[in-house]
This record gives structure tokens, C-alpha cells and sequence, in this order.
């Protein structure tokens, strides 16, 4: 199930690539299933794609993403905010850790890269002013029809120079530029005194606790997975400090559009899991990376 999503990367248009975040040399140690090598930097612990994809076939792969790559194509406004509507606004593991850090009331909240906006959504219900960004013009769409205003088409280039934000979220988008340190450092400088930039992401040191990398089997379009000890470098480079950090949870898509239906004993299971209201601890495993940095409030 994992390697139903495989893009086929044009062979012919790979480029040469040095680690994104410090410029150490590749040092060659994954191959994933759509052929390309996950390398690893000596020098600030990166893992990143080398030799990687254009720029070019990058933006191609995400002109229609919602709609070619999501796992629940097709999802309409009105359902979207059913569900935004009756959902715990902390129910999100990392909006509820977020609420220890800061007060969402009033906060100004942007998130880049917001896909189907559950978190512009669940931060507009604790009371925070969002703004987002996203390349797909579909994303734009979904938000604007769960009544959520101020979103726009594009890339975090897109805010406004003269914009200061509390929050700037990172959800899943980091590991995708071919040139993440561009996109941090555009981050850090859209916050306000004291504000605070939420990274989350899959966890380049997963691989190393089992046998299977099911990290670079997921979501193809990775191009980089970040550590500790790259948060750890981001932090310094960028004059911020870390407030927060663990590796938590599991790769999302346990269903597939395209996966057997459940047997007898299956349903049966679940059902009796539903009536002890029985629910997975969201802080075990470790495929992904949740790190928050906070600007100095003077």
C-alpha cells in the first residue's frame, strides 16, 4: 500500500544536489522505490534526495496535488466543514501542545502549505486570525468554502513582506523544496517578537530504530527528512530557540482508496474498539519530527 503512489521522475532531468541545509557532501545510503537515492550529510545529519528532480518536474508533479495525489480525492466544501465543525479544536496533538506555548485567542496564525486547512480551521475556533498559502488552487478552493477568508494561492513567497504572524505552521512541507533553508529562513522573518514556528515533518532518524525505512517509502515527493540534530542546526542558524521536541506517530493513509475491504472479524474488531472507546496513543511511534522554535520577544 505504501508504494501504490510512486511518480515516475523523468531519469534524464536529475540534478546534482548538495545537503540543503549546510552543504555537506552526499554520502549515498537509501534507495527508494521510485528509484531515487536518499543520502545522508555527515556534517549537520540530513537526509535528503541526491541527485534529485528539477525544479521543473516539481512544479508539474504539484499542479493538480489534491486531486492526483491525496488519499481521499474528491472531498467537497460542505463535508469538510461537517467534520471541522464538530471536531475537538485539541484533538490535534500538536495544536494541543502549541495551546501550552501560546495563547491562540487574538494570535495571528499563518500556515504554508495548509492542504485540506484542518489546523487554519481548528486554530480559527480557538480563536487565533489565520492566514494561509498553498500552490494547489484546489486547497484555496476547500478552504474559502469552509469559510475560512484570508487564503491565497502560492508559496510562502506570497505573504506580504511588511506581515508578522505569533504562529507560522510547518505542517508536512519542509521535506518538499528542493531548497528548505529558503522557505525557514522566510519563516523566521514573518514572526512576530516572541512568535512561534511549528515544524512538522517525517523523522529522517526513523529508519535507524527498526529493519524497515518506512520512511522513504512514504509520499514520494520528500526531498529531504529533517532530525534532531538538523533542528538543532536550524535553531542556531536561524537565532531561535527550541522549546519543543519529540518524534512521535505513524504514517497517515492506513486505508487505501484501493484497499481490500475489512473481513467479518475486522469490522467485529472495530466495532468492539469503538464501544471501549479504545484510541491509539498519538504519542507513540516515531515516524514523525515535531519541533517548535520560538523568536526572542526582544
Amino acid at each position: 500500500m505504501l508504494d501504490e503512489r510512486i511518480p515516475a521522475w523523468d531519469p534524464n532531468d536529475l540534478h546534482a544536489r548538495a545537503c540543503p541545509l549546510c552543504g555537506g557532501a552526499a554520502q549515498p545510503r537509501y534507495r527508494r522505490p521510485d528509484a531515487l537515492t536518499v543520502a545522508t550529510c555527515a556534517r549537520c545529519g540530513l537526509q535528503f534526495v541526491a541527485p534529485a528532480p528539477s525544479q521543473a518536474q516539481l512544479d508539474r508533479f504539484y499542479e493538480d496535488y489534491d486531486a492526483s495525489h491525496r488519499l481521499l480525492p474528491g472531498v467537497t466544501p460542505e463535508a469538510l466543514a461537517r467534520v471541522y465543525a464538530n471536531a475537538d479544536p485539541l484533538g490535534d496533538v500538536r495544536l494541543r501542545e502549541l495551546a501550552t506555548l501560546m495563547d491562540f485567542r487574538g494570535a495571528r496564525v499563518l500556515d504554508v502549505g495548509f492542504g485540506r486547512a484542518h489546523l487554519l480551521a481548528m486554530s480559527g475556533r480557538l480563536g487565533a486570525e489565520t492566514a494561509g498559502v498553498d500552490p494547489d488552487p484546489r486547497a484555496v478552493e476547500l478552504a474559502r468554502g469552509v469559510g475560512i477568508k484570508n487564503v491565497r494561492r502560492g508559496t510562502i513567497d506570497a505573504v506580504p513582506n511588511d506581515a508578522r504572524f505569533d504562529l507560522v505552521l510547518l505542517n508536512d512541507v519542509i521535506e518538499h523544496p528542493l531548497e528548505p533553508m529558503r522557505m525557514l529562513r522566510r519563516a523566521a522573518g514573518l514572526l512576530a517578537p516572541g512568535g512561534l514556528l511549528s515544524i512538522w515533518t517525517p523523522n529522517g532518524e526513523a529508519p535507524d530504530g527498526g529493519s524497515a525505512p518506512v520512511v522513504f517509502r512514504v509520499d514520494l515527493e520528500h526531498m529531504q527528512y529533517f532530525t534532531a540534530r538538523s533542528c538543532a542546526r536550524i535553531a542556531r542558524v536561524l537565532s531561535l530557540d527550541v522549546v519543543h521536541l519529540e518524534t512521535l506517530g505513524y504514517p497517515g493513509g492506513a486505508a487505501s482508496p484501493r484497499s481490500k475491504p475489512p473481513t467479518r472479524a475486522a469490522r467485529v474488531v472495530r466495532r468492539l474498539l469503538r464501544r471501549k472507546r479504545t484510541k491509539p496513543d498519538p504519542r507513540s511511534g516515531s515516524y514523525h519530527l515535531f519541533c517548535v522554535l520560538r523568536k526572542a520577544r526582544s
